[in-house]
């Protein structure tokens, strides 16, 4: 019992507690620090995410106006054929334009 209250060790004890508390307060801060760089990496995720899911979306998109382009320019040039056909065509009785069946 006499050995526990000699100065020295009282000392060495109170040092030790001191740097265990100082270990603990880092051991917190390094927590906390993890914990911000986990939530970053999480916010940053669903970032990307929702960037993939958006450029999916836009391709479609995409794709679906370059069919539309397609079946447009195909109608526009059957369009033309026709209004082609029209011009050279000779007026009928009722002075409609009959397509000649030459072609």
């Amino acid at each position: 019992v006499g050995d526990a209250s000699l100065p020295g060790e009282r000392l060495e004890e109170a040092a030790a507690l001191e740097r265990l508390q100082r270990l603990t307060a880092r051991l917190e801060e390094m927590e906390a620090w993890f914990d911000s760089v986990k939530a970053e990496a999480a916010s940053e995720r669903r970032i990307r995410e929702q960037a993939t899911t958006r450029l999916g979306l836009m391709q479609e998109r995409l794709d679906r106006l370059k069919e539309q382009v397609a079946a447009q320019s195909a109608e526009n040039k059957g369009l033309r054929i026709r209004l082609n056909e029209l011009r050279d065509a000779e007026p009928d009785s009722h002075g409609r334009a009959v397509p000649s069946r030459l072609g």
